[in-house]
């Protein structure tokens, strides 16, 4: 094991003790209003950001890419409601709403799930495995 995996072993040892003592000790620590928001500008958004800043040839892969998977996760997120998979039903937990087709969705579900993950993935591996192309 090298150091740096000996490094990132240690950090996920920590975050996890520390989430499994916030989560013993006051919970309440682990109650993120408007998660979705936050996830996207803490998670999601960087890399995307950083790849298109630094390796600009990359963002046809996203276009392409990010289109597919666009569309793949609007079926996905369509079916799922008609199903009752899951519903948002809490009011004052989004930003805002957004409806297509009779189904009521967060906006945050759209531009961070079904818009933005794909590319973010994307970005992540062409990071941290970079195949140059």
């Amino acid at each position: 094991m090298c150091i740096r995996d000996r490094s990132l072993y240690y950090v996920t040892i920590i975050v996890v003790c520390g989430f499994l003592l916030a989560y013993v000790y006051e919970s309440s620590y682990l109650i993120v209003p408007f998660f979705y928001l936050f996830l996207g500008v803490v998670v999601i958004i960087p890399p995307i950001v950083w790849m298109c800043a630094n390796s600009p040839k990359t963002v046809g892969k996203f276009v392409k890419t990010g289109t597919y998977f666009f569309i793949l996760n609007s079926l996905y997120e369509f079916t799922a409601l008609h199903l009752n998979h899951w519903s948002f039903p809490a009011s004052g937990k989004f930003i805002a709403y957004f409806s297509i087709f009779n189904f009521i969705f967060p906006i945050e579900e759209l531009i961070i799930w079904i818009v933005l993950s794909s590319v973010a993935i994307i970005s992540c591996f062409e990071i941290f495995d970079d195949d140059s192309k």
